[in-house]
């Protein structure tokens, strides 16, 4: 990959804000597969953490509450990435950079 498809890849990794735990998304691909093996498939996605319902897995967690837990803070981190880099353009000022941050992690205070 190439410097700069890199650096567009990290920029469009950098900006998911919809991180999310897991879940079995049922495609018509899936038609075929008996009742027990889409169970057992919606058992399995509960511990994988996602960028968007069909998007590769980006990790596997021992709990589905830890895999819940690291989605919300990548989704916190993606705002406040986002905040920051508005302020270091100078698109935002300071108060507002900890304003989004307050905001963001305040149900965590």
């Amino acid at each position: 990959m190439a410097r700069d498809e890199m650096l567009a890849h990290r920029i469009t990794m950098d900006s998911i804000d919809t991180w999310a735990q897991g879940y079995f998304v049922n495609h018509p691909q899936y038609r075929n597969w008996a009742e027990e093996d889409i169970q057992a498939a919606k058992d399995r996605e509960v511990f994988n953490v996602r960028p968007a319902p069909t998007e590769n897995a980006v990790c596997k967690a021992r709990t589905p509450l830890d895999a819940k837990w690291v989605a919300l803070r990548l989704n916190q981190i993606s705002k406040i990435q986002t905040a920051y880099l508005q302020y270091h353009q100078g698109t935002i000022g300071q108060t507002d950079l900890l304003r989004i941050i307050h905001s963001v992690l305040k149900p965590d205070l």
